[in-house]
């Protein structure tokens, strides 16, 4: 075989093979962009249940609770606590929801990681915002539930329980603040991800981000 024709073969395995690694890169990213988009439709989906279901509870319960028992002073404070509670999970709900709706998986891979490590970055500080305040907030879920259902005002009967249960919530947020703040600290001296975070932003969410680290790292190779 001439030299000539030699080349021409060999041009064209190599066309044949770059196109071959243009179509596995291709489908490669294919099934982590959808996997990605899947996470992010229930994280949605997830996060529009949460806003339902408060909702429900703003409306049914504690709306009309602290309204019915403006005249009670303990009673109406406990319900608008428990008010401004509801309002604040449904709006950081919401603007969970459009932090990914702007998340388009047909960006650039860059883009794409951007986005979704500030995505992981604000479930974390709602996630805790959201569930460090249950640990005297849930006294007061209590006390209305109770006087709801039953009738029967705990605060009245029993404040000593209630201020009790009050201040150890109080000192147990702290204490789990503390090791938050420790924990984290110690994640930026290391430069691993600290223990709860991903508890916190959610495991689907961190396998997305591992996804599109490694779309990047396909195409470099």
């Amino acid at each position: 075989m001439e030299t000539d024709q030699l080349k021409q073969v060999w041009q064209l395995l190599d066309h044949r093979l770059q196109q071959q690694q243009a179509l596995n890169l291709d489908l490669f990213k294919r099934r982590r962009l959808d996997r990605t988009r899947s996470a992010l439709r229930w994280m949605m989906l997830r996060q529009s249940i949460q806003i339902a279901i408060w909702t429900a509870v703003l409306v049914v319960i504690v709306g009309p609770f602290w309204i019915e028992h403006r005249a009670t002073t303990h009673l109406l404070v406990l319900g608008l606590v428990m008010h401004a509670y509801a309002v604040l999970t449904i709006g950081t709900s919401v603007l969970q929801i459009l932090l990914m709706a702007r998340i388009d998986v047909d960006q650039p891979v860059v883009r794409i990681q951007r986005q979704l490590v500030q995505l992981r970055s604000l479930r974390i500080k709602h996630n805790l915002l959201l569930s460090l305040p249950w640990w005297p907030l849930w006294i007061v879920g209590f006390v209305i539930g109770v006087k709801w259902w039953l009738g029967v005002d705990l605060y009245v009967i029993s404040p000593g329980f209630f201020y009790t249960t009050l201040g150890v919530g109080f000192v147990g947020l702290l204490v789990t603040l503390w090791i938050a703040r420790r924990l984290a600290a110690r994640a930026r001296m290391t430069g691993k991800p600290a223990p709860m975070a991903d508890d916190l932003a959610g495991h689907s969410l961190r396998r997305a981000i591992d996804q599109m680290e490694e779309i990047a790292r396909f195409e470099k190779e």
